[in-house]
Parts: structure tokens; C-alpha cells; sequence
């Protein structure tokens, strides 16, 4: 199929109001059959109905800020890379928390903008890290069920248990803990997204944390296909990975992507769940490395075809002395006697680490008890009118309403706006300017303008109280 091809309009035309999970399911199933010949769905221009959206663009899903701040509190180069590894974790902490949704398409210029207080907690007695806020039982009720939830694995024969047990038991250590540790404040980290490509949908992002010496960024892009019965969804082109740069250590950590697959979307929509594949790699590079750089290998487990998924994990860091050992994507590839710490668990509850000559592992992460850190935002009133909440308020209103043929109005205005503005643009000759971020990014690193600069230092600088 030619690019044009590609480009068509894909148009759901179906009755808007019929808004329930079978009317829903009857929907994305006859959208699903008319991208099966479609090389990338991520690269189509696809209208859907208000009721498949999820009423939030998808900059909504940042995780936390403590496993973010935490990479540079460490002095022992295999600490720093167990607590990116951390961060790595966590930041899909979406995918246990939250459901798998169709949030907003961005339009051009479309940003976000968000702050988070930064806290490191203290390690406990056997140097595990802690969280000392946003967990899910911070929240209790009075007869101690919580009232945030993981997302249902899919049950059925052969799924592997989670590992649920004693989970109240767990959470009043975790608070016991956090009141005899002395949290360390750390300032704010602001966050700063930017939409620089509408086809294919391309978008800059930023995080800065300045007292701890630590930024995060990068540049967003997803190619997704139907492979069998699954979404398969993968980088995109200018999609590098993401880049932690510990700006007084000169060094800089590089994570590379693994492969999602959405599944079970023939058996219904509260069926569907995601899996992830293949391998994530951290890499650390910079003038004070030297010539035997740490790496990690994240290796996600393969799914059986009979039965349901285990989300299993492994991971093994080592030192890449040589150009084959740079290559490497398995863990069974690293040499025994190489090997200074291991990883295993499940990705959507406990992981644990080994370091080299230690018998005893211990707890890298508890996703399970960890829910996602409320992010500070301006009122709309002081929003700029492209930032994503000003721009899609109409449309989330309507959704929270459930009238979903007025979303769906409200969604098109919205489109065709966006289209008169490239066809003047086009008309015109006119060359589009990104404000935040310069449009190219070779390297898949983005660069802040000063407009940029000043958006995350405003954000540091906002009074939320």
C-alpha cells in the first residue's frame, strides 16, 4: 500500500450514541477490519467516535516523580543503574493502574504542561527503596478495601497468580517506614510536551529536575499493526528511546523501547489488556564512564498461545567491554562470570535485584502497592488555548456528560480547524513553527527553545498550594 494510501481518512460512521460496551465493541471491531491491509495504523488519519475516546490526551499517563529523582542519589555507578531501572518500571506504571484506552490525537502545537513535588524517600534497613507517597492504600476506607485498583489481569486456566498476598500488611510496613525516614525534599521536576508532526503524529518531550541535577527526554513516536489477533506496537522512526542525563556525573543514561502487544480484543473490550515483548536496554555513556560502560538487559518474557499472560521479567547488568557485548539483547547471551547484578519478577506487580556475590535478593520495585502521583496543572483559565486541556475541554466535558454525539461534534470542529490551518499553510507556502522545540531531531534528542526553557522554569516557579 502506497504512503497516500496510508494517509486516507479512515471515517467510523456508525450511530454515535450506541455508547455501551457492545455498541463499542461492534465499532472498533469494524475499524479493526479496515486496517488489516494498513502497514502502520499509527500513521492513518483515523476519526473515531467520541465514545471509543478516553476523555485525556495521552501526556496524562506520566507515572512518578520519586523514581525519577532517585536515579541521582546514588554514588555507586550499579546503584544509579538499578535506580534507572527503577524508573523504567515505573514509568509504565500506567499499564497497571489504568486501562487500555484511546485517548486524543494531538493536534500541531498542542502541549502540556505539569509539575510534580519532588520527595526522595529513604532506603530501609536492608537498602530497598520506599515510597513514602501515592501508594494505593494510602486511600483506605474504614473496612480497609482500597479504592484504587490494579487492573485486572485476564483470568482463566494457566494464568500465573499474582503475587497479591498480604498486600494491607505490606502497605502499613511501607507507612511504618515512611514515618520513621527522614523524606528528603528535592524541589519540583516540571514537564513539558510538544506536538512537532501531526502525520506521522510526532511529539517532543522534556523533564527537568534542576535540584537534583537530573533531566529526561526525548521524542515520541509509535508504529502499530495488526499482527494476528493483537496490536503490535513498536518506536516509530524518530522514536530513539528516552535520554536521563545526570548533568553533574557527565552522564548520561539511554533506554531503549521495548515492543507492546494489545490483546484480547476479539473477546470484548473489558477483555482487552497489554502485554509487552522483546527486550528494554539502558545503556550509560559520557566522559567519566570509561572504556567498560554499565548496561542492562530488560527482558520481557515471551507469552504462551495457550492460556493467559504471566508479564514475567528478567534483567541482567554488566559491564560492555567489547563491541559484541554492546549488541547483546538477552540475557542468556551475558557470560556468568561477567554478570554484577540480576533481575526477576513480573512487570505488573514485585521485581527484585541480586548483586554479584549476594545470596539474599531484594525488592527493586512494588508496583503492585504504587499508584500514579497527582500532577499539578494551571486552571484553564491561565491555560495558553493549544495547551491540551483547553484545546479538548468541549470534547471531555461532552464524554463526562456521555452525550457522545455532542463529543463528536464538538471533536470534528475541532479536526477541521486543524485542517483549514494546513491547508493556509499549504495555500501559502508557509512553513510550520513549533514553539517549545525545534522540529528536527535527527538523534532522536530534542532541543528546547528559549520559549521552552522558560515554559519549565514557569512551571517550577508556579505556586500550587
Amino acid at each position: 500500500m502506497s504512503s497516500a494510501e496510508e494517509h486516507t481518512n479512515l471515517h467510523a460512521t456508525e450511530n454515535v450514541a450506541e455508547a455501551g460496551d457492545e455498541g463499542k465493541f461492534k465499532t472498533l471491531t469494524n475499524i479493526l477490519k479496515k486496517c488489516m491491509s494498513v502497514k502502520d495504523i499509527a500513521n492513518i488519519r483515523l476519526s473515531l467516535p467520541a465514545s471509543l475516546l478516553y476523555p485525556a490526551e495521552y501526556w496524562n499517563y506520566i507515572g512518578r516523580a520519586d523514581t525519577l529523582v532517585d536515579i541521582n542519589q546514588h554514588d555507586d555507578p550499579l546503584d544509579r543503574m538499578l535506580a534507572a531501572s527503577r524508573f523504567c518500571f515505573a514509568k509504565d506504571l500506567r499499564f497497571v493502574r489504568g486501562g487500555i484506552v484511546k485517548p486524543y490525537n494531538s493536534v500541531m502545537g498542542e502541549h502540556f504542561r505539569c509539575s510534580w513535588p519532588a520527595t526522595v524517600p529513604e532506603l530501609n534497613e536492608k537498602g530497598e527503596f520506599i515510597p513514602t507517597s501515592d501508594l494505593v492504600n494510602d486511600y483506605d476506607d474504614a473496612s480497609g478495601a482500597s479504592s484504587r485498583t490494579t487492573t485486572p489481569a485476564p483470568q482463566g486456566p494457566g494464568v500465573a497468580a499474582q503475587d497479591g498476598k498480604n498486600v494491607h500488611a505490606v502497605s502499613r510496613d511501607l507507612r511504618t517506614v515512611a514515618a520513621l525516614n527522614n523524606r528528603r525534599s528535592k524541589g519540583k521536576v516540571s514537564f513539558l510536551t510538544e506536538q512537532i508532526s501531526h502525520h506521522p503524529p510526532v511529539s517532543a518531550y522534556w523533564y527537568s529536575a534542576p535540584d537534583c541535577q537530573t533531566e529526561i527526554y526525548g521524542v515520541d513516536q509509535v508504529s502499530a499493526k495488526i499482527s494476528g489477533t493483537s496490536i503490535k506496537v513498536q518506536p516509530g522512526e524518530r522514536n530513539k528511546g528516552l535520554f536521563v542525563n545526570l548533568k553533574d556525573r557527565q552522564e548520561e543514561y539511554h533506554i531503549s523501547h521495548p515492543t507492546a502487544l494489545v490483546s484480547g480484543i476479539l473477546r470484548g473490550l473489558s477483555s482487552i489488556y497489554a502485554v509487552i515483548c522483546d527486550s528494554s536496554v539502558i545503556e550509560v555513556n559520557g566522559p567519566n564512564v570509561g572504556d567498560n560502560p554499565l548496561r542492562l538487559i530488560i527482558e520481557y518474557k515471551e507469552e504462551s498461545w495457550i492460556g493467559k499472560p504471566r508479564f514475567l521479567v528478567e534483567g541482567v547488568i554488566y559491564h560492555a567491554t567489547t563491541e559484541e557485548s554492546r549488541t547483546w539483547t538477552k540475557v542468556k547471551q551475558v557470560p556468568r562470570d561477567q554478570v554484577l547484578a540480576t533481575l526477576e519478577g513480573t512487570w505488573r506487580t514485585k521485581i527484585y535485584y541480586k548483586k554479584a556475590g549476594e545470596d539474599e535478593q531484594k525488592l527493586l520495585i512494588d508496583l503492585e502497592n504504587l499508584d500514579l502521583t497527582p500532577k499539578y496543572v494551571r486552571d484553564l483559565d491561565k491555560q495558553d488555548d493549544l495547551e491540551s486541556r483547553k484545546v479538548w475541554e468541549p470534547v471531555t466535558r461532552a464524554i463526562l456528560e456521555k452525550d457522545y454525539t455532542e463529543a463528536t461534534k464538538a471533536k470534528q470542529v475541532i479536526e477541521q480547524h486543524q485542517r483549514d490551518l494546513a491547508n493556509e499553510r499549504k495555500r501559502t507556502n508557509a512553513a510550520y513553527q513549533s514553539c517549545y522545540f525545534e522540529l528536527d531531531t535527527p538523534d532522536g534528542k530534542p532541543i528546547l527553545t528559549e520559549n521552552g526553557k522558560r515554559a519549565l522554569e514557569s512551571e517550577l516557579l508556579a505556586d500550587f498550594e
